[in-house]
């Protein structure tokens, strides 16, 4: 059998989320599926940003990786919640 070669492959897609925290999750999700692929190992995602249609603007997320901590995603949609809540009350 003929020895397989090693070749290095970057992606670059866009996700649609409601917020910074979803689309790393979008993202993690994607790298999981990824690195279970046959063929496919050490998948990660380098760097995440909001950049909005048609437009050169582009804003870098300070930490692209997304922490699978047990009740993280809870919490963060519950802060996230009151956040937008003060926001509403503040204007």
């Amino acid at each position: 059998m003929k020895e397989e070669k090693r070749y290095v492959v970057q992606v670059d897609m866009y996700v649609y989320a409601k917020d910074d925290y979803s689309a790393k999750k979008q993202a993690d999700d994607i790298r999981k599926k990824l690195d279970k692929t046959k063929g496919v190992q050490h998948a990660k995602v380098t760097e995440i940003g909001e950049q909005r249609f048609a437009s050169l603007d582009y804003r870098k997320l300070d930490e692209p990786v997304h922490y699978d901590l047990p009740g993280f995603e809870e919490t963060m949609e519950n802060l996230n919640k009151i956040c937008v809540e003060y926001k509403n009350n503040k204007v």
